[in-house]
């Protein structure tokens, strides 16, 4: 298993690519206060949680703790930060790659979503672990993201305790025990 730490790498380059599988490509950008990105990936979707910052994106305005999605743009996505920012993105790239597919038109409006209680893509698994739970997992060749975590929630996998900010890369059969020791809620993204 590979773990990939969000804090120690954005501050070596402003885009990192952590990972991708057969569906998804999983990236990691850092905007400066008053900067912006423009991505160009080939995508029909992509989902943007904002770790750290504040900042907008057409008539979205994002905060520390949001979600929007994204559909296709023929001009690229500009993500613009009016504080330093850094922002997880997960699109569907290497899925219209192996097919040899290009979007040509915006499918859906950006929105914020409740990633709680909003369907996600079908090829993403959420797991929520409610407050004083405990969950086993394993997991194949699988890309495990922390979303909402706090200091009280923890996983621990072959006795190493895995911490927030850090995204993991399974490559074989893992287990991890999550425990949530906290008064809220958890959420992980499997892809």
């Amino acid at each position: 298993m590979k773990v990939f730490n969000i804090n120690d790498e954005v501050k070596k380059t402003n885009i990192v690519s952590i990972g991708n599988n057969i569906n998804y490509k999983v990236s990691c950008y850092f905007i400066e206060k008053y900067d912006d990105i423009r991505i160009y990936d080939n995508i029909s979707y992509s989902f943007y949680f904002i770790l750290k910052g504040k900042g907008y994106y057409e008539d979205i305005n994002w905060k520390e703790g949001d979600i929007f999605d994204s559909s296709f743009s023929r001009n690229g996505i500009q993500i613009c930060a009016i504080e330093d920012s850094i922002i997880l993105s997960i699109n569907n790239n290497p899925f219209l790659e192996s097919l040899g597919l290009k979007p040509y038109k915006n499918m859906f409006k950006t929105k914020i979503i409740d990633i709680f209680n909003d369907k996600i893509d079908r090829f993403m698994k959420k797991i929520i672990v409610e407050p004083s739970k405990k969950i086993h997992l394993t997991l194949k060749k699988n890309i495990l993201i922390p979303i909402f975590f706090n200091e009280k929630s923890y996983i621990i996998e072959n006795d190493l305790k895995i911490k927030k900010g850090e995204i993991y890369i399974c490559e074989e059969d893992t287990k991890f025990l999550i425990i949530n020791d906290s008064d809220k809620k958890i959420l992980f993204l499997i892809l």
